[in-house]
């Protein structure tokens, strides 16, 4: 990420507009957003090489079709959300196991806290804890790796855990974790729709002034930092991902002293108000104790 593109890097500007959003556009070979008014050069969005991505649609278009988990809220007093740290290094460790991508670990996040939040009346053994954490994993490779790193459920049996576990376990519950998910496994991720607006650019080059390249890469850093604290933590519990995802960057950008109203451009895109997020801003505010209070 030392790379910063301070301008839409392809010429031909093959951009396509945004549907119902009259001057804004996107690059199609980036992922930038650009603002672009009769003859007057584009107003890009800056960002660190590392998130110039093709997209074939805008974050717009791509928004209005995120499938959301519809299970209901975890309870505070449910065995998961006081055991949630302990599943997710359960995850983590499982994850590494097969050098799995952070895509793949944050999908397999979402359906581990899917399954336990839909499990959470019932009482479930040390055993079926483990596997759903498995089987979180072994989805999430399935659905995300390249065919040479698919997961081989054997090799769950040869490492160290801490039950008995053989291969028949596995698929089995994995049927009844499938069967949970409703056989649905294109999930949103919470760091897929982090990714959607970082690789969308969430600052305007007319907003940088003499700010350097590495304060740049600074400020994505930070974003992606915070984002994994507070997405682990019980706050990942209480409010959807976008929530979450929009109210880290807006108070990054507020903590970097950036001025522009970032729910002013997500109002005219999304349709988001900042009272729906107010709460989620609050506890997130309170988790990072190093943001400014909100004006």
């Amino acid at each position: 990420m030392k790379r910063i593109e301070k301008n839409c890097i392809h010429k031909d500007n093959k951009i396509s507009p945004i549907n119902d959003m009259k001057n804004y556009y996107f690059c199609q070979d980036c992922g930038s957003l650009l603002y672009k008014i009769e003859e007057k050069n584009n107003i890009n969005t800056i960002k660190p090489i590392y998130f110039q991505q093709p997209i074939e649609i805008s974050p717009y278009d791509i928004y209005k079709e995120i499938s959301f988990s519809n299970f209901k809220p975890l309870s505070e007093e449910s065995k998961y959300y006081k055991n949630r740290e302990k599943a997710i290094q359960l995850l983590k460790k499982y994850n590494d196991i097969y050098k799995f991508s952070e895509y793949t670990y944050f999908l397999a996040l979402t359906y581990m806290d899917n399954i336990f939040i839909h499990n959470q009346e019932k009482k479930i053994s040390k055993k079926q804890f483990e596997l759903y954490i498995i089987n979180s994993v072994l989805l999430a490779g399935k659905f995300y790796e390249k065919s040479i790193h698919q997961p081989d459920p054997c090799r769950f049996t040869s490492i160290e855990i801490n039950y008995e576990i053989d291969e028949y376990d596995i698929i089995e519950n994995e049927i009844e974790c499938l069967k949970i998910l409703n056989y649905k496994l294109d999930y949103f991720s919470s760091f897929e729709i982090l990714m959607m607006f970082l690789n969308n650019g969430i600052i305007f080059e007319d907003e940088i002034n003499n700010k350097t390249n590495e304060y740049i890469i600074i400020i994505y850093n930070y974003v992606l930092n915070i984002f994994k604290d507070i997405i682990q933590s019980v706050i990942g519990l209480k409010y959807n991902y976008l929530q979450i995802v929009i109210s880290i960057i807006h108070l990054t950008r507020k903590q970097f002293g950036f001025q522009n109203n970032y729910f002013n451009v997500l109002k005219k895109f999304y349709n988001i108000h900042l009272s729906d997020y107010k709460e989620c801003l609050n506890n997130i505010k309170r988790f990072v104790s190093n943001f400014h209070d909100l004006k």
